[in-house]
């Protein structure tokens, strides 16, 4: 059995280890009463080879009806693992540890942020929980690059520095995690972390889990209704303009971005209209990916049966066929099965 990425001393023997934590999750995910967790959770993610829906054990058919307008078959069901959970990557201990920091991100930050009503652009913080807000978001990066989540991966360096400070920082109870995230607390705050945030989003079919495998000034997480931006070097605050997934021209950097030993942490706020575009944006960039992985397979699948390339009008034909069509979710829309089922319609048109 491998060793535990985090404490690098015992077995990696805990299962389901959650990369997100459930209630960031939940932020837009769950269906009906928000306390609950994972059993009600309704999750839609496009993938390098079409959509993958997880549902939680006791979520209600009737909204699963509603949402894909039939009932779930046997198959889904028997396929129905939770996406953000990996096996034997870290100890039972040290996924105990991360729950400690969890609760205490809940408790003393998530509630607050959950709670805020404003129309101003940005919204601060108080000093006491700046280490805490700083080492949970560290914690979400470091989880999706040893596991090398949708390819993300931070450079080598600052994944090891972050998990060392994870293992410094991240004790055997509540209590002791505070008293260990007071001790390292300059260690901490010496990462650079940019933050946005929206409210009110509620649309169970487009929920976004964005790593993005190919920017690194800075790297960047979009997870519902968050966006999160972690610079490995203070200089990349101002080294280049970063993309901010249609919000470039929304924010200055003031608003959003908590350097090194600041005192209070600030967090952008996302006007929801404006959100609902970038979320559109996202979703478009995901779906290019896709799109061009499933290009490639129909090409070379027409290749195979008529010895020849396709024109570009023919690839057209079959991109619009798959992309065009007003009366079918996204998460029906993007299953393999479908695509499979484009690929072969689309050859025998042209066979003979």
């Amino acid at each position: 059995m491998p060793i535990c990425k985090l404490c690098n001393e015992r077995e990696a023997d805990k299962s389901g280890s959650h990369l997100i934590t459930d209630y960031i999750l939940r932020s837009m995910l769950v269906d009906g009463d928000t306390r609950r967790r994972s059993d009600r959770i309704i999750s839609n993610r496009i993938d390098t080879f079409g959509t993958d829906l997880f549902l939680g054990r006791d979520i209600n058919q009737d909204k699963v009806y509603e949402l894909l307008g039939r009932d779930i078959s046997d198959e889904e069901l028997a396929r129905n693992i939770n996406h953000y959970t990996v096996d034997n990557i870290f100890c039972s201990a040290c996924e105990n540890r991360f729950s400690h920091l969890e609760s205490i991100f809940k408790t003393d930050v998530y509630d607050e942020i959950q709670s805020i009503e404003t129309t101003d652009k940005s919204v601060e913080l108080s000093e006491d929980k700046t280490f805490v807000f700083k080492l949970f978001w560290l914690s979400i990066f470091w989880r999706c690059s040893v596991v090398k989540f949708d390819a993300f991966s931070l450079d080598s360096k600052s994944e090891r520095r972050i998990g060392s400070i994870l293992n410094d920082s991240l004790g055997n109870s509540v209590n002791d995690t505070k008293g260990l995230i007071k001790k390292n607390s300059s260690k901490i705050n010496s990462e650079v972390l940019g933050v946005l945030y929206v409210q009110n989003t509620d649309d169970y079919l487009s929920n976004v889990v964005f790593c993005n495998p190919f920017l690194n000034m800075p790297y960047q997480l979009v997870i519902n209704d968050f966006y999160l931006f972690y610079y490995s070097k203070q200089g990349h605050v101002k080294a280049i303009k970063q993309s901010m997934y249609k919000l470039d021209n929304l924010f200055k950097i003031d608003d959003y971005v908590n350097l090194n030993n600041c005192v209070t942490i600030k967090i952008g706020i996302i006007p929801e209209k404006i959100f609902e575009d970038s979320r559109s944006y996202i979703f478009g960039l995901k779906t290019s990916s896709f799109l061009e992985k499933n290009i490639g397979l129909f090409k070379d699948t027409y290749s195979l049966v008529l010895g020849k390339s396709p024109s570009s009008e023919i690839i057209g034909c079959f991109v619009d066929d798959i992309v065009n069509k007003d009366d079918i979710n996204v998460f029906e829309r993007y299953k393999t099965d479908r695509i499979l089922l484009k690929i072969k319609e689309n050859i025998i048109k042209y066979v003979g």
